[in-house]
């Protein structure tokens, strides 16, 4: 069994594009992404570093974001398969 201190707490992050909300939602999806260790994906371009470890982190990064954005966000992360893009 896992002690409970090792246990992910749930929360729920979303952001629509607004530019007031922009600062808190990077800060948290930051701070997750570190979290989940897929943040340096999310920084490079596909085309830097194809490994299939970085592949694997590129999935996760884009789950969170697809999972993490509505509206006008959303189609910006949607409109791009390589998750660099679509954070940019």
């Amino acid at each position: 069994m896992s002690k409970e201190e090792d246990k992910e707490i749930g929360f729920k992050l979303i952001f629509n594009g607004e530019d007031g909300k922009w600062q808190d939602f990077y800060d948290k999806f930051k701070a997750y992404g570190d979290y989940k260790k897929w943040w340096s994906a999310l920084e490079s371009d596909e085309s830097q570093d194809s490994t299939d470890e970085k592949k694997q982190l590129r999935k996760k990064a884009k789950y969170a974001l697809v999972m993490s954005t509505t509206g006008d966000a959303a189609a910006y992360v949607r409109a791009n398969n390589d998750p660099y893009l679509g954070w940019q």
